[in-house]
């Protein structure tokens, strides 16, 4: 009995030391570190809203110009000569809240030349990697868009508030990565914008903005500034580097069924609730900008069950390296965005109406490798600024971008 007990233990012994042994061999191929300033998952060196630093220099181009505008909520009955895009609006939704362009300087010019400043960081935590198999961390990242008038001074004209949290992984060293977590989208105009805006008399005299009120009701009419929101939507981007100077990556936005904020209206999905509730979001947001009344619901058109609110990124970059001066960098970045389809325009979304396409490419210069990249960027499709989603230009500009 004594033996067979004794032969069990050395038995056991044996195969506890061989594991104990597997287990550190196991462990000591993971490495990890606590934070680092440059994720696993590269940003996109052509995306206007990636999470560098940069400064720019704007030039629109042919006849377009960021008119010195903003964007109302505004309801008159029996007064369709102010409407915008009026046409648009099919006869049953005519007399209701609708879009409309409310200028708040003279006409006489428009921005055609703008600075454009973005100030980004980011910061990985939690790093852990198995060899140079498999790297996991958790990230965050943001931004601030700023853009100025280059032609009257140099007012504000907006600025952005943009971030990410989620988790990122990398497989063999970055030849296929993947980032899952949440975006934020927030537009604001700027401060004397707005003054110069709530300011400005008409022709008679009268205060122009009582016809745009914020909030305030005058004889017949109700109206709201408009700005954008996307608030903590659901983002997957998968990106593939089959050599040292290619990348081809792609890139999901979509909502999630319950949504905190989503502005304005008439880009909000049917059936959307809020995410501390069962209430619609359309209702909330509708009220809040006043183109919502409890008892009628009817003052947009239905929206197709295929409408998501979704936007895809798609785009790809060439890395040719200098020798002893750096890398030469060209990139091509393409997003659409679902929202083309409300026409931006209360009661004008149609299911057959296209999507919004924006398109980006850049020729830079890195700098040493170093951070900082000499940048030429083309752009075709929305103004850099989200409270002027619903404009869309093309413009070229220069500057330099610093990516840590």
């Amino acid at each position: 009995m004594k033996r067979t007990v004794s032969i069990v233990f050395i038995a056991l012994a044996v195969v506890f030391s061989t594991f104990a042994f597997s287990f550190q061999d196991f462990m000591a191929d993971f490495t990890f570190k606590a934070i680092d300033t440059k994720p696993i998952f590269q940003q996109y060196k052509a995306d206007q809203w990636s999470f560098d630093t940069r400064a720019q220099y704007i030039n629109l181009l042919g006849n377009d110009s960021l008119y010195e505008v903003l964007l109302c909520t505004r309801y008159e009955e029996g007064r369709e000569e102010y409407y915008h895009n009026y046409d648009k609006i099919p006869s049953g939704e005519r007399e209701a809240f609708i879009m409309e362009q409310a200028d708040f300087r003279d006409m006489n010019q428009g921005v055609v030349q703008m600075y454009r400043v973005k100030t980004g960081f980011s910061f990985s935590a939690l790093r852990t990697s198995y060899k140079d198999i498999l790297t996991l961390e958790a990230c965050v990242q943001g931004a601030l868009n700023l853009v100025f008038d280059a032609n009257n001074g140099t007012d504000c004209i907006g600025f952005d508030g943009i971030y990410f949290y989620g988790l990122n992984a990398s497989v063999k060293d970055g030849l296929v990565s993947m980032r899952v977590g949440r975006h934020h989208y927030s537009g604001h105009y700027g401060d004397e914008i707005e003054e110069e805006f709530m300011l400005r008399k008409d022709e008679l005299g009268r205060v122009y903005a009582d016809r745009f009120a914020y909030s305030r009701t005058t004889s017949g009419y109700v109206s709201r500034l408009i700005q954008y929101v996307r608030q903590d939507s659901l983002v997957i981007g998968l990106s593939v580097k089959p050599t040292s100077w290619l990348r081809i990556y792609g890139e999901a936005d979509v909502l999630t069924p319950k949504m905190h904020r989503v502005r304005p209206w008439l880009l909000v999905p049917e059936s959307t609730l809020e995410d501390d509730g069962d209430h619609r979001l359309e209702q909330g947001i509708g009220a809040s900008e006043g183109v919502y009344e409890t008892n009628n619901d009817s003052r947009r058109v239905p929206y197709s069950d295929a409408y998501k609110d979704m936007s895809f990124n798609f785009g790809v970059e060439l890395t040719i390296p200098v020798k002893t001066a750096g890398s030469l960098i060209l990139a091509f970045d393409t997003k659409i965005n679902q929202e083309g389809q409300t026409n931006y325009q209360i009661g004008a979304y149609s299911e057959d109406s296209p999507w919004d396409v924006d398109y980006n490419a850049l020729v830079g210069f890195n700098i040493a490798d170093s951070a900082i990249t000499a940048e030429l960027i083309y752009h075709n499709g929305r103004m850099p600024l989200m409270n002027y989603f619903w404009r869309h230009c093309s413009y070229w500009s220069a500057g330099f971008s610093i990516t840590y």
